[in-house]
């Protein structure tokens, strides 16, 4: 704790040591679960799952925004995604 307090402190930097969770095996952080490499957290992906069926444009808009997030864990996303970006096309 002390080697910390000496870098931490000149930058002003405060550490919450109550919240503080220094040894892990892993941690959620913006919605990803990091451990040995990066993957989205379950509580989201099943946030995603359970997310009602878009009925307008706008809810399908919402939807892609949604998933957006997690594009780099979704093969061929843009592929997947490309229907519905047609459904919202005016002249569709």
């Amino acid at each position: 704790m002390v080697f910390i307090h000496v870098i931490v402190i000149p930058y002003g930097i405060k550490i919450n040591w109550k919240s503080a969770r220094l040894i892990c095996q892993e941690i959620e952080y913006f919605g990803h679960l990091v451990k040995d490499g990066q993957e989205p957290s379950p509580e989201k992906v099943e946030a995603v799952a359970l997310c009602p069926e878009p009925m307008n444009s706008k809810q399908v808009q919402s939807f892609i925004g949604l998933t957006l997030y997690y594009r780099k864990n979704i093969k061929d996303y843009a592929q997947i995604v490309r229907p519905l970006i047609n459904l919202m096309k005016k002249d569709a």
